[in-house]
């Protein structure tokens, strides 16, 4: 792997998710960010991303291989644990949001031992046909 993690200064909208103590991570390979995910830390070690909101976890180019994802995921992981995490979770976008990355990312986090909690289906799911039969669906 050539790529390298670094904590580096957060964009404004990470300072919306953060709290006291927080990291923003960037994988950066061959002078360009690659992929980027930000940790806050919470209660009896657990880091989340996000700290507040509905989702956030890994933010990737459509580029970047495989292993430097999982090289990426490692590097973060290590630096938690660095930081007295012991207990990691990670609040993905919707797959509707962008499929192929929800895949990469739920498959990293699966093979590194990571365990589904809860799943938000209802992000995800295209609504075809109303349950009442008076109802009407209405596009926005």
């Amino acid at each position: 792997m050539t790529g390298q993690v670094a904590c580096s200064r957060p964009l404004p909208s990470f300072r919306l998710h953060a709290r006291e103590a927080a990291h923003y991570f960037e994988w950066v390979h061959k002078g360009r960010v690659a992929a980027c995910v930000h940790f806050t830390r919470g209660v009896d070690g657990l880091w989340r991303s996000p700290g507040r909101g509905t989702f956030a976890g890994y933010a990737m180019r459509e580029d970047l291989r495989h292993e430097e994802l999982f090289a990426f995921h490692s590097a973060v992981v290590a630096r938690l644990a660095d930081e007295g995490a012991r207990q990691i979770e990670v609040r993905p976008a919707p797959m509707s949001h962008d499929p192929i990355a929800f895949a990469n990312q739920v498959a990293m986090l699966r093979a590194s031992g990571f365990r589904l909690t809860r799943c938000d289906l209802d992000q995800s799911l295209e609504v075809t046909a109303p349950h009442w039969p008076n109802a009407r669906v209405t596009p926005i």
